[in-house]
């Protein structure tokens, strides 16, 4: 574990980094930089005083600065760090993207098994793209039931644990896209940190398969996604902690315009 602190003001006072940040950092090959750990630090702490800390089962930074790195499991570093499947792109500070035909990244999770945060009635999908796209193939899922496409025929997709399709119309495929699940009855869609629309649709099942990113239910995505996660559902309030954790550390690397 990293034994450094952060600077607190013009005194020369140092605070400590947060644990959790701190062991993130210390599962990754190619070390960060002590700015990089700062980043960590605030992101982290951003994510807890929004509530999500305690929701999520995965959360990738993919957007890192070394390849091994961006596979790294934040919420638990050493469980599920992703496994390149077919040699997705991989570009620093930016994320991964697949080929659209095959390539993806595996956690190794698989819902439908139980024992996660996510479950068949309290769910989220979600990842930041930085790929404007209009196709018809998932950005994150297990299978025919449980999958988001930040952007297919024009719209923002999903089978939110269920074998029936919900759409709400989008005008890109950019920036933090979910669904967000909380209730056996329907679920919401959220672009950003705005719950766009909330379609009632009831649950039935969760696909069963291993959680992919840049994959679901064989098809496969080309979008650059900097961001990916896994959880229970999130209510409006976290939604808006999670988009704004993700801009300023996205910000901050360089990957926004």
């Amino acid at each position: 574990m990293l034994g450094i602190g952060l600077p607190v003001g013009a005194a020369g006072a140092y605070r400590a980094i947060d644990p959790d940040a701190a062991a993130y950092a210390s599962a990754m090959t190619v070390a960060p930089s002590a700015a990089r750990v700062a980043l960590f630090d605030a992101f982290v702490r951003a994510i807890k005083a929004g509530g999500l800390w305690t929701r999520l089962d995965l959360l990738y930074l993919l957007a890192a600065h070394d390849e091994q790195a961006g596979r790294v499991n934040l919420i638990a570093p050493g469980a599920h760090t992703c496994t390149a499947v077919n040699s997705p792109s991989f570009v620093a500070d930016r994320g991964f993207a697949g080929d659209g035909a095959t390539s993806y990244l595996s956690t190794g999770l698989n819902p439908s098994l139980g024992g996660t945060r996510f479950a068949q009635n309290d769910a989220t999908l979600f990842v930041w793209s930085l790929t404007d796209l209009n196709a018809s193939a998932a950005e994150i899922g297990t299978g025919s039931a449980t999958r988001l496409l930040a952007r297919s025929f024009g719209a923002l997709a999903a089978r939110a644990n269920t074998t029936t399709s919900t759409t709400v119309a989008v005008a890109d495929s950019l920036g933090l896209v979910g669904w967000s699940r909380t209730s056996s009855a329907g679920h919401d869609f959220f672009r950003g940190g705005t719950v766009v629309a909330s379609p009632v649709q009831a649950s039935d099942q969760i696909s069963a398969g291993v959680v992919r990113i840049g994959a679901a239910a064989s098809t496969y995505s080309a979008r650059r996604l900097a961001v990916a996660g896994v959880g229970a559902g999130l209510d409006g309030g976290q939604i808006a902690a999670l988009d704004a954790a993700c801009e300023a550390y996205l910000d901050a690397v360089g990957a926004l315009p």
